[in-house]
Formats: C-alpha cells, sequence, structure tokens
C-alpha cells in the first residue's frame, strides 16, 4: 500500500513544471442535520471566489501565532478512524519566519504494524519570501527519502534523493503545507511530498459548514485542487486552515481535522 498524498492524478498532468435527498416534511431537517455533521454543503460549485487580502497574507507571515496556536495540531483519520497526528509550528529568528511540520499515521491490524507514515518539513521565509523547503520522508518498507529546494533568484532548485540529478522550475509561492492562505491565490505551489512545482490556483467551491475534532461546527471556505493533486482544503472565516480531504491510492478517504479550534 502507498499512501501519496493527493497522487492519484500525478501521471501525465500537463501542469508539472519540471523542465524537457430527502421528503420536506420531517425528512428536510434530517437532511440539513446531515448536511451540517458531514461537512457538506449546497454551496455552488463556481462561486465569486472569496479571497484574502494583502494585509491578511502578510499577517500570517508576520504573527502566524496571533492566529495559530503555536503549535497547531490535525487529527489524521482514515474514513473517519484516527491513524495519526499533523502539527505545525512556528518560530522567529532575525526577519525569517520558519515553519515546521511533523507529520505521523500508522495503520495497525491484530496489535501490530503492518503501514506507517511519517515525514516531516521545513518553511523558511526571509523578508516575505520563501527561500527554502526540505522534507525527509520516512515510509515503512521504502528508503528514506529527502528532498530540498531551495531559491536562486527567480528559480526553485530542487534536489531528490529518489532521483539521480537535480533540476531547477519556477519559484513557487508557496507550499503544500496549507497553513497560509494564500495558496488559494497563488499562481504556482510546491508539494513538499512530490517535489514538484504545480499550477494553482484552487478552485474556490463556496461557504460550507464544517465538524472540527472537538465537535464544534464552524463555517469554512473549501477550495479544490486538481491540477497535479487532488485536495480539497477548508478555511474558517479568518482563512486558518481547518480541515484537509484526500483519496489515498487505495481508495481510502484520508482526512485532516484541526484538533486546536480555538485560539
Amino acid at each position: 500500500m502507498e499512501w501519496r498524498y493527493g497522487q492519484n492524478s500525478w501521471a501525465g498532468v500537463s501542469s508539472l513544471l519540471k523542465p524537457g435527498q430527502l421528503l420536506l416534511a420531517g425528512g428536510a431537517m434530517y437532511a440539513l442535520t446531515f448536511l451540517l455533521a458531514s461537512g457538506t454543503s449546497a454551496a455552488n460549485e463556481n462561486p465569486v471566489p472569496d479571497l484574502p487580502s494583502a494585509d491578511q497574507l502578510q499577517l500570517f507571515l508576520d504573527a502566524p501565532e496571533q492566529l495559530y496556536p503555536n503549535p497547531v495540531r490535525y487529527r489524521i483519520l482514515r474514513n473517519r478512524k484516527p491513524i495519526g497526528l499533523h502539527s505545525v509550528s512556528f518560530e522567529h529568528s532575525n526577519n525569517e519566519l520558519t515553519v515546521n511540520v511533523d507529520s505521523e499515521m500508522t495503520l495497525k491490524r491484530l496489535g501490530l504494524t503492518f503501514y506507517s507514515h511519517r515525514y516531516s518539513t521545513k518553511e523558511v521565509w526571509s523578508g516575505g519570501e520563501l527561500v527554502l523547503l526540505s522534507t525527509v520522508i520516512d515510509e515503512k518498507g521504502k528508503a528514506t527519502r529527502s528532498i530540498n529546494a531551495t531559491s536562486r533568484g527567480d528559480y526553485l532548485h530542487i534536489s531528490d534523493s529518489s532521483e539521480a540529478a537535480g533540476f531547477t522550475t519556477a519559484l513557487p509561492d508557496y507550499g503544500s503545507n496549507h497553513w497560509h492562505p494564500g495558496a488559494v491565490v497563488a499562481r504556482r505551489i510546491f508539494h513538499v511530498l512530490h517535489g514538484r512545482v504545480y499550477q494553482g490556483p484552487p478552485t474556490a467551491k463556496g461557504w460550507e459548514r464544517v465538524v472540527l475534532e472537538n465537535g464544534e461546527v464552524v463555517s469554512a471556505r473549501r477550495y479544490k485542487y486538481t491540477t497535479g493533486f487532488n485536495a480539497d482544503v477548508w478555511y474558517d472565516a479568518d482563512w486558518r486552515w481547518i480541515k484537509l480531504t484526500f483519496l489515498a491510492d487505495d481508495g481510502s478517504e484520508i482526512e485532516y481535522k484541526c484538533i486546536d479550534s480555538r485560539i
């Protein structure tokens, strides 16, 4: 089994930038309750995009700790059953912001681990620009993989331990760690597990109700990625990332749900 986040449409994607319900009486209320609990809604499929302002985007770089707990944690679920934990933390030094992501998921049968996937990612922002992305991936049954991407002027140089040689591509606006809502307006997004830059932005799908890990129901904006990887991401009214879903290679639904909902 392999879980390569959102990679079910990876092969052959042209955007890869590497070179070379119910009766009204009595049933209607049930239908509404189901929609709220499941996190879905009847929002327009092609609404007018609701986008963050320049000031909001800057605040996430200047003071993410004012918006998120530090760290902010997410429960990972497979087909609605918990299998792991994902966390994002922030550090400031001089004019740099470092974002550290740690993610771990484990599947067990009869008390024995038969699949595990762990990764850690570092983002470094300097002067408001993304200058470094590095990822270490440890998947049971495979050699540890490392991906390093550094900015070189207007380009990004990527070295990947799973490939014989590095390569250079267009500089991305954001990485796929989702904590920064600028990804919803990004022209290019670096996927931290694929080691590739994909075209953006995702498609706005409107407002929906989302049930958080603690049972709290909040209104959130949903955005759908389809160019290079398939995933749905939700941001709350303050543009904080609160949920992510995608289908794994085995067809199971993987879901990240915010644990630390209150600031």
